[in-house]
């Protein structure tokens, strides 16, 4: 099969409201936003097109005559049939990609969105402070994701194109700081 990567920056937003009361427990309204940008999606979709099509090219054999030994006058007819069934193939490969750049949308759209919800789960806004105060706070975190893309085929004609897809939070190395171990 082919496959892409894709990269995704997720920008999650949390906005808190916070009221503490010295009578009262502490009341949090949060709201939070996550924004996907999707870097060259239609390039990374046209390219895995254009390298399924080559791939399968080089590996689905061509139809040729079965009987070689005919004269050329006598194959006129199966070439016919051959160019024919080529361009049936073809056509069919045409239909396939279609639909599994349909499919790669689906799971774009599915992965991005347990991503968002993933994100809306672990950002918790921060303590309020413990005297009587009103407290906003807007909180912004941008997380690279890298999203793989794989096309490869199925067992089934109803579907011969399979499409799967993972994403993988892309962390930076750790710094200096973090990696050296406390003096004693």
């Amino acid at each position: 099969g082919v496959y892409t990567v894709l990269r995704v920056e997720l920008e999650t937003t949390t906005c808190s409201n916070s009221t503490t009361e010295p009578a009262t427990s502490d009341r949090v309204a949060a709201t939070t936003t996550v924004d996907a940008q999707l870097w060259g999606a239609h390039f990374h979709l046209d390219r895995l097109e254009r390298s399924y099509r080559k791939w399968w090219t080089t590996t689905t054999p061509t139809t040729t005559s079965l009987d070689c030994w005919e004269d050329d006058d006598d194959n006129g007819g199966d070439d016919d049939q051959q160019q024919q069934q080529q361009q049936q193939q073809q056509q069919q490969l045409s239909l396939d990609l279609k639909r599994a750049r349909h499919e790669s949308w689906q799971v774009l759209q599915h992965l991005l969105k347990d991503a968002a919800a993933a994100a809306r789960r672990h950002q918790l806004p921060n303590d309020a402070p413990s005297t009587t105060t009103m407290t906003t706070t807007t909180t912004t975190t941008t997380t690279t994701l890298m999203v793989t893309l794989l096309w490869q085929p199925a067992s089934t004609t109803i579907r011969p194109i399979q499409v799967r897809g993972h994403i993988l939070e892309r962390r930076p190395p750790p710094s200096d700081d973090e990696t050296t171990s406390p003096s004693l």
